[in-house]
């Protein structure tokens, strides 16, 4: 079973996201923060990434970059935002990261999850 790692400072959105990810057969660890959320994946085996971009402390960016130099480039992250306008930065925009933005959908959502899992067993 795959462990994904659910990163939002709203527990209403994790609760959401969580049933989406429940409903794949995914085993799921929230954090509310991406502070928090480094801590877990620096200590813990995570299979991909679900972080909001707008978060106290660290944001979804901070974090994508922190997981990208401290954890390498192949683990699959999906970035989410609220805002219709926000985008990643063009050095963070790479195979293995996906970006939606809210509100998701359960087809969109796990669709995009399922297919980065799938590319990054894939992987060499």
């Amino acid at each position: 079973m795959a462990t994904v790692l659910l990163v939002d400072d709203e527990p209403g959105v994790r609760q959401v996201l969580q049933a989406f990810l429940e409903l794949e057969g995914l085993s799921v660890i929230e954090a509310g923060d991406g502070e928090e959320a480094l801590a877990i994946a620096l200590s813990t085996a995570i299979d991909l990434v679900v972080t909001d971009i707008m978060m106290p402390r660290m944001d979804g960016v901070g974090l994508l970059r922190e997981i990208r130099t401290r954890l390498g480039p192949s683990l699959p992250v999906v970035v989410i935002s609220g805002h219709h306008d926000a985008r990643l930065p063009a050095d963070l925009a790479d195979s293995s990261t996906r970006f939606m933005t809210k509100p998701v959908t359960l087809n969109g959502f796990c669709g995009m999850v399922r297919d980065l899992l799938a590319s990054s067993r894939s992987a060499p």
